[in-house]
């Protein structure tokens, strides 16, 4: 385990704010899972294999929303794709950009992508062998990914992605196996942890069915142009 890439990742998204992921994610694919039950053309062979794509924007819309509302206090943008394909959300921590993903293993980083790639070259400082300072001084912000997958939600992590390399200098555990009672509500950084009530109970959705079903709607045009 690499303890400077952990130390940042829990730095930037605390544990307070990451125990808020499981219930958020929850959410997301259980309303695809609805939506697609109850629509025509999501349920045709080829939608199914397709699925992935509601998935991996109702879980950014998930997290979006915890930002928008107060829940998580970061601020966020959507970021267009180096080729005009659509949007991806990018959550500003301060010191890192925080990009969502859907991953096949926990094991392994996300796939290519440029913006992965660019915002990875940050990432160099983490790494104890840090021979290019050059390229990790142009991108003064870290990168770090929330990874989720797949066609069920079977994990959640938060990783540091290797520069040019599929693979984490370091993530976090499983949050799908994380017991809160083990750990503090107050974050190490001595700042302040969100309200108790604020964090979703296990299970229970965060409630804004029509606003992601009107969101997966818009998605989906878009992507088709």
């Amino acid at each position: 385990m690499d303890a400077l890439a952990r130390e940042f990742i829990d730095e930037q998204i605390t544990i307070p704010h990451q125990d808020m992921l499981p219930g958020a994610l929850r959410g997301a694919y259980k309303r695809v899972k609805e939506l697609s039950s109850k629509t025509d053309f999501l349920m045709t062979p080829t939608a199914t294999y397709t699925r992935g794509h509601l998935i991996a924007w109702a879980a950014e819309f998930q997290i979006f929303c915890l930002i928008r509302d107060g829940i998580w206090p970061y601020d966020c943008e959507w970021v267009p794709y180096a080729k005009p394909t659509g949007n991806y959300l990018r959550i500003d921590t301060g010191a890192a950009f925080v990009t969502v993903s859907q991953l096949l293993d926990l094991r392994d980083g996300p796939r290519f992508a440029v913006h992965r790639f660019n915002a990875g070259l940050g990432n160099y400082p983490l790494l104890h062998f840090d021979t290019f300072a050059r390229e990790a001084e142009e991108n003064d912000r870290k990168h770090l990914v929330i990874g989720h997958g797949y066609q069920d939600l079977n994990f959640i992590v938060i990783g540091a992605p290797k520069p040019k390399s599929k693979k984490w200098i370091d993530r976090t555990d499983n949050l799908l196996l994380r017991i809160a009672s083990e750990y503090p509500l107050v974050a190490d950084t001595g700042e302040p942890s969100p309200d108790a009530s604020a964090v979703p109970e296990e299970g229970v959705d965060i409630t804004i069915d029509i606003e992601l079903t009107e969101h997966l709607k818009k998605r989906m045009r878009d992507s088709n142009g």
